[in-house]
C-alpha cells in the first residue's frame, strides 16, 4: 500500500474513533456495545461497574494515533488540520446521538428504557420511629412507540448492605400498581420507606443510583445511560 491508502485508512479509524467516543452527561458509548459484542471486558472491575474504562482508553488510543498519523500523511497546514478535525466531530454528533435513539426503540419491552442517572437523585430522612422515608426523582425516557409498565427497585447492596434485609421498592400508588411509561423522556418523582435499623448513615442525598425495573416476570437493571443487556 502507498501513502495515500494510509491516509485513507487513517481518516477512516479516527471517524469510526469519533462515532465509539462517549456523548452525554452520563458517557453512553458505542465502544461499550462494540466491546460486549467481542466478549471482551468493558471496566477493570466489571462488578461494580468502575476501575478502568478499557472501552474509552481504546477510544483515545485510536483517535490519538489515527489523528496523528493523518496530520503526519497529509499536507494541510496545522490550522486546516484543526478546522478539518473539528467539523468532522461536529457533524458526526448528530449521526452517534440518531444511531443511540434508534438502538433503544429496535426494543418493545423494558429494555427500550434509557435511564438518565445525572438527572436522578433520592434523598433518606427519618420519617417515623424506626422508618426512613425514601424520596427518589427519576428520569427514564421510553423510546418504544407505546405505553410501558414497570415497577422501580433500588437493589439493597448497593446502598443499604445489612440495613436493609430487602431492596427498596416503588409503586404508583398504596394499591401496587406498576408505573406508567408513555413513549418519550418523563420525570417520576416517587417515594418508599425503610426500617431504620443502625443505617443512619443512609441519611441526605444519593445519585448515581442503579435501579431495577421489572413487570410480568421480567427484570432490568439499569445503570447509567448504557445499554441495558451490558453486565
Amino acid at each position: 500500500m502507498n501513502k495515500h491508502h494510509y491516509f485513507y485508512i487513517s481518516i477512516g479509524l479516527f471517524l469510526f474513533s469519533a462515532f465509539i467516543r462517549p456523548i452525554g452527561e452520563d458517557g453512553f458509548n458505542w465502544g461499550d456495545v462494540l466491546f460486549h459484542a467481542m466478549g471482551l471486558p468493558i471496566w477493570s472491575n466489571e462488578a461494580s461497574f468502575d476501575g478502568l474504562h478499557y472501552s474509552v482508553i481504546f477510544y483515545l488510543l485510536l483517535a490519538i494515533s489515527s489523528w496523528t498519523a493523518i496530520y503526519r500523511l497529509s499536507n494541510w497546514s496545522f490550522t486546516r488540520f484543526i478546522v478539518y478535525t473539528i467539523l468532522a466531530n461536529i457533524l458526526i454528533s448528530p449521526v452517534i446521538q440518531w444511531s443511540k435513539e434508534e438502538f433503544w426503540g429496535s426494543y418493545n419491552d423494558l429494555r427500550s428504557i434509557e435511564y438518565h442517572s445525572s438527572e436522578s437523585n433520592c434523598h433518606a430522612d427519618n420519617h417515623e420511629d424506626k422508618v426512613q422515608k425514601i424520596q427518589c426523582t427519576i428520569v427514564l425516557t421510553n423510546h418504544s412507540d407505546h405505553t410501558l409498565y414497570t415497577y422501580i427497585k433500588i437493589p439493597k447492596d448497593i446502598h443499604f448492605g445489612d440495613a436493609s434485609p430487602w431492596p427498596v421498592e416503588f409503586h404508583q400508588d398504596q394499591y401496587g400498581q406498576p408505573y406508567q411509561l408513555e413513549p418519550g423522556k418523563q420525570t417520576l418523582n416517587i417515594a418508599s420507606t425503610l426500617p431504620t435499623g443502625h443505617s443512619q448513615s443512609l441519611l441526605g442525598d444519593w445519585s448515581n443510583i442503579p435501579l431495577i425495573l421489572y413487570y410480568d416476570k421480567k427484570a432490568i437493571t439499569l445503570r447509567a445511560e448504557q445499554p441495558v443487556f451490558l453486565p
